[in-house]
């Protein structure tokens, strides 16, 4: 909800060949630990500086608002 949670620096540039589960645990390639949760939206990218995930936050926000969705 816009808040900053955590942040991670990048130890390697070295990009892991596994797939990426939204709403599952990738546990060495394998989809497990499935979510029943509803997601809105997902985010999978580079990494964002704090005003760029700010401006993403409420480029979401006014569209799910747009939609009538917003929470």
């Amino acid at each position: 909800n816009g808040v900053l949670v955590t942040t991670i620096s990048r130890v390697s540039s070295i990009v892991p060949s596994y797939n990426c589960y939204i709403g599952a645990r990738n546990n060495l390639g394998v989809a497990d630990s499935f979510s029943t949760r509803q997601i809105a939206m997902a985010f999978i990218g580079g990494v964002l500086t704090s005003t760029q995930h700010a401006q993403l936050y409420t480029i979401v926000q006014r569209y799910m608002t747009y939609l009538g969705a917003n929470v």
